[in-house]
């Protein structure tokens, strides 16, 4: 989700409400605590370059009860980042903090918006790695250390 959908969804909203992947809620007295910008720049082995931009609202829980974010409040603070950055067509992410802070990407369902996962590079290049070295049975005995010879015991 971009600045521009969450600002059109607010406009017709009268609550906000945030849903954890656990399908848990954020605790109503939430608060935000504000919106950076994230730029990354890279380049790629084939020598292109990309640049990401993405804007990141904070999200924690406050310790006011009493205290409730209202869809027109939020409206104001992302009108001053409008105001602040570069947000054309930027991407929105969550910085939501409990115990620590997780990065999530925002979607709007009926109810609430859905904060997800977002992805984890490393842990998919790591699944994505192949061992490509080729392997004989005589060069897997030789490289098991249990073996007479290979100094086990």
């Amino acid at each position: 989700m971009n600045l521009s959908e969450l600002k059109k969804i607010l406009v017709k909203s009268y609550k906000i409400g945030f849903e954890l992947p656990n399908k848990k809620l954020v605790p109503s007295h939430y608060t935000v605590t504000g919106i950076g910008e994230q730029t990354s720049n890279f380049i790629d082995l084939s020598g292109k370059f990309q640049k990401n931009r993405t804007l990141v609202l904070q999200l924690k829980p406050s310790g006011d009860y009493n205290h409730r974010l209202h869809p027109e409040k939020l409206l104001k603070l992302l009108e001053l980042a409008e105001q602040s950055f570069d947000t054309e067509n930027s991407d929105l992410t969550i910085a939501y903090q409990s115990e620590s802070t997780t990065i999530y990407k925002l979607e709007a369902s009926e109810k609430y918006f859905k904060l997800l996962p977002e992805l984890d590079y490393s842990n998919t290049i790591e699944n994505q790695k192949v061992n490509h070295r080729q392997t004989t049975p005589l060069m897997d005995a030789a490289s098991d250390p249990c073996i007479p010879g290979n100094g086990c015991c």
